[in-house]
């Protein structure tokens, strides 16, 4: 070992009341090595040092769901942001001054909130009973974690392919129903008309087309 490390070795057990004479070291030829014991093989990497000083919050139940590697991560960000209750809905932009009526757009009927988008708008729900129909599950579930449940006991192969199904069935609801919306707001009758032709720059061709396939865009 280095003369600066025993040095800071010798330092820091002096600081705790730690009498070094009195260590027994069986005799080695081996090298001495540095282990990083949070880890499990004992080698150090940024992850595992990010792990330990990052503050930690409560677990969800839902985050196997999304992040595995059976679910696409993009399918799953978008998954995500629904958990956190971030969809542009009728209700959510009356409550923030904007005018709009507050009703489901696909059938005019209850309130446009997100919860009734998922599991309780009649898209939704054809939706649903459509899936369980082919998985043989009942379509009796009214949240997430109702759904997620009803592949309980399956094999790991349904299970997964289950669950991923009820993401993309998430997402694909507030696709179908409009409630991924982007609003833009422009003073700038180029922009506008920009907007409209798909005539962006070529660097961000492809993902515009991406978005113009996914999203509704209201244009003032």
């Amino acid at each position: 070992m280095s003369g600066r490390f025993l040095l800071i070795f010798y330092t820091c057990c002096a600081k705790h009341g730690i009498d070094t004479a009195t260590f027994r070291v069986p005799p080695s030829t081996d090298e001495d090595q540095i282990v990083w014991s949070p880890d499990s093989k004992g080698v150090f990497s940024f992850r595992s040092a990010y792990a330990q000083v990052r503050e930690k919050q409560n677990r969800i139940g839902w985050h196997r769901t999304l992040w595995n590697d059976y679910v696409h991560p993009r399918t799953a960000a978008t998954a995500w942001k629904l958990m956190h209750n971030c969809a542009a809905t009728d209700a959510k932009m009356q409550r923030r001054g904007i005018r709009t009526a507050a009703v489901c757009c696909m059938y005019f009927k209850d309130t446009d909130e997100l919860l009734h988008l998922l599991w309780a708008c009649e898209f939704a729900r054809s939706l649903w009973s459509w899936l369980a129909a082919k998985f043989g599950f009942r379509d009796t579930f009214q949240s997430t974690r109702e759904a997620v449940s009803m592949a309980k006991g399956c094999s790991t192969t349904i299970r997964h392919m289950w669950e991923a199904a009820v993401v993309g069935g998430i997402g694909l609801c507030c696709v179908e129903i409009g409630s991924m919306q982007v609003w833009v707001e422009t003073d700038s009758r180029a922009a506008m008309l920009a907007f409209v032709s798909s005539e962006v720059p070529w660097r961000m061709r492809k993902r515009w087309e991406l978005c113009k396939r996914k999203q509704d865009f209201f244009l003032i």
